[in-house]
């Protein structure tokens, strides 16, 4: 009996090792799926690590053309100073010419109070210019009809035809 026993214990450890053989090929045929299933997220990670560097990649692209440009920018600035510069200089020596002719100008101009001044000097003096030669006209119109060339009725009608009205005076 005994060998039975050995045998029935030992069947039980063969059933118990052929147990654990089956647990071990469900746990294999688990981890052969769990690292199946790993491959596929290794796979997709290595799709997405792929795709970010691509994206890195065309950042950096898109950071070399901003570049580019914003020196393309600042050449094109410093042209438009260079050329606004070179232009004020110009507006500024016309500025500058245009101001020296205007001194020029105002040196020599003359003012609104003398040329009143002046107009009246002269308004003055040709006024008195007109009396002086009106009165010798007179005076030899007076020496003509005294000396009988002109009649009193001719001679008070020059007289009263001159520039200046004259009083009347009788003949």
């Amino acid at each position: 009996m005994e060998s039975q026993s050995i045998i029935q214990d030992i069947a039980k450890k063969l059933d118990i090792v052929l147990d654990t053989q089956q647990e071990m090929k469900g746990s294999i045929k688990d981890l052969q799926a769990s690292q199946q299933e790993m491959r596929g997220t290794q796979d997709e990670m290595k799709e997405s690590i792929q795709e970010l560097r691509d994206s890195v990649t065309d950042v950096q692209d898109s950071q070399k053309e901003i570049r580019e440009s914003i020196k393309d920018f600042q050449v094109t600035q410093q042209d438009t100073l260079e050329a606004l510069h070179e232009f004020s200089t110009h507006v500024d020596d016309r500025f500058e010419r245009v101001e020296t002719r205007l001194n020029r100008v105002e040196a020599t101009m003359v003012t609104k109070d003398y040329l009143d001044r002046k107009l009246a000097e002269e308004r003055s003096d040709g006024g008195m210019m007109h009396r002086k030669t009106d009165s010798k006209v007179n005076g030899v119109i007076k020496e003509l009809q005294a000396r009988q060339v002109f009649d009193a009725a001719t001679s008070s009608r020059l007289i009263a035809a001159g520039p200046f009205k004259q009083p009347s005076t009788p003949a």
